[in-house]
């Protein structure tokens, strides 16, 4: 008997696309090719999609495999994929939650203690043989600050425990109080978490819902000793806002590993030395990536065998 179809949105590991191939059909759908590009018959018989990163999954791609039951994403975040337009033709959409949590709990500490201790500047400074001369100047201490994490869910939560660990006081922004430990405070007011805090803590989802939250006025509010850091989703932070903020001390600095337009992000990021960065990275472990891999075509084979969908989201 012959596989199903599955549309496979993007270019994935190795390791996702050979075990996909052992119960589906491939149908790549890369950045280089429009959903019409395929054979119409295959488009007709196509039920099963996987996306992967960047590609947008809309209306465009609805209408040209009308017969679509699943769109599983490679990610916790979802907002490339239409989920409410899905969800009105009836297409399941699935996502990868938990297996990333700890990594993006892990590369946010990375971020900010980069950013407090100079470890960029610092290490260059040591390669380029100026130690003998001078020594290092000093930098900040993180149990020193108070944080604020805008969003308290799996991931902020593990964020904000690795924090207090480090003698960080904690403070988060939700919209109603979240079960936490009694020395987190509640806050649904995001510039009055933003006066209150040293570091400022991204972890909301994409989505009109939250485009563009954090602009001037809470960066403002953050004030010139705070430092801003996104792990969440780019179309969250008003660039613009960011850049003067960064440019004229509104704010300190800032510590990103997400943009706007990924992978094509803002050249103006290149002229801040009151930045660090990293490659929208946070989930970037073999480990992490391979269970991702695996829950998002545990969700395709489900749906192949007419189970129960994982972690359906729409």
């Amino acid at each position: 008997m012959s596989k199903p179809y599955l549309l496979a949105i993007g270019k994935f590991y190795d390791w996702d696309r050979e075990a996909m191939e052992q119960e589906f059909t491939l149908v790549p759908l890369e950045s280089d090719m429009g959903p019409t590009d395929i054979d119409p018959a295959i488009r007709e018989q196509t039920k099963f999609a996987a996306r992967i990163f960047h590609r947008d999954v809309e209306a465009e791609v609805f209408d040209a495999f009308p017969n679509l039951e699943i769109v599983a994403n490679y990610g916790v975040g979802y907002d490339g994929i239409d989920a409410d337009e899905a969800a009105r033709r009836g297409i399941a959409v699935t996502n990868t939650p938990d297996v990333l949590t700890a990594d993006v709990a892990d590369q946010t500490l990375l971020l900010l203690l980069t950013y407090l201790r100079d470890g960029n500047r610092a290490e260059a400074y040591l390669r380029a043989g100026k130690w003998p001369e001078a020594g290092y100047p000093l930098q900040r201490s993180l149990g020193a600050g108070r944080a604020g994490v805008i969003g308290l869910g799996r991931i902020g939560t593990a964020i904000a425990t690795r924090l207090a660990a480090c003698d960080c006081d904690i403070a988060y922004y939700a919209r109603s109080k979240k079960p936490s430990p009694n020395e987190w405070v509640h806050y649904d007011d995001l510039i009055a978490l933003a006066k209150d805090v040293d570091y400022l803590i991204n972890v909301l989802p994409g989505g009109p819902e939250t485009d563009d939250i954090i602009g001037a006025d809470v960066l403002k509010a953050l004030g010139p000793q705070g430092v801003f850091v996104n792990i969440g989703r780019g179309s969250s932070v008003d660039e613009d806002a960011l850049f003067k903020a960064l440019g004229d001390g509104s704010i300190h600095g800032a510590a990103l590993d997400v943009f706007k337009n990924e992978p094509n992000i803002d050249k103006r990021f290149f002229e801040f030395d009151n930045v660090v960065m990293q490659p929208h990275a946070a989930s970037a472990t073999i480990e992490t990536r391979k269970a991702m891999g695996k829950l998002m075509r545990d969700n395709l084979s489900a749906a192949h065998q007419g189970k129960a969908l994982l972690t359906r989201v729409n």
